[in-house]
């Protein structure tokens, strides 16, 4: 008879509280359904997020050879670091030092330095065609034309380190 009177109480707390039983019940049933909302959310943010991560360090120290059309077809590499990529000329002297950032398959290139004559800041989007070790860049939108010429539509081919 004891488990009954602890019960019993428990129950009437219940109807004092909620009104019956059964609207108790109902609240645990939502508080379940918001928890399992939250943490499929979170889990999704935290999927995204890594995603991310991943998209931009798929070129983070990474070196990429091509012929970019500055203004005549010129022997350069793109020398891409943490947040930022190098235009080196031969591959060897720094023609243009620019920010970048990698959503999805859309590049934006922000110039920081250089012998070009786009502007401070200037920002240029290029979507990425991945051909297996090479992509060429689409242009999107370009604040500066001569980038948009010169790396539109130039096969770049990665360079292995030896």
């Amino acid at each position: 008879m004891v488990a009954n009177r602890s019960f019993m109480k428990r129950y009437v707390f219940c109807v004092r509280c909620f009104g019956n039983g059964e609207t108790f019940f109902g609240l645990l049933r939502q508080m379940r359904l918001i928890k399992l909302i939250f943490m499929k959310t979170f889990f999704l943010l935290v999927v995204v997020f890594a995603l991310a991560l991943a998209a931009s360090a798929q070129l983070e120290n990474t070196k990429w050879k091509g012929m970019a059309k500055v203004p005549e077809p010129f022997d350069c590499v793109f020398d891409f670091r943490k947040d930022t990529v190098l235009l080196k000329g031969n591959g060897v002297h720094v023609i243009e030092t620019m920010m970048y950032r990698l959503n999805g398959d859309t590049l934006m290139l922000k110039k920081i330095d250089g012998k070009s004559p786009c502007t401070l800041e200037s920002e240029g989007y290029f979507k990425i065609v991945s051909k297996g070790d090479s992509f060429e860049l689409v242009l999107l939108k370009d604040d500066c034309a001569g980038r948009a010429e010169a790396f539109a539509g130039v096969p770049w081919v990665r360079v292995k380190e030896q």
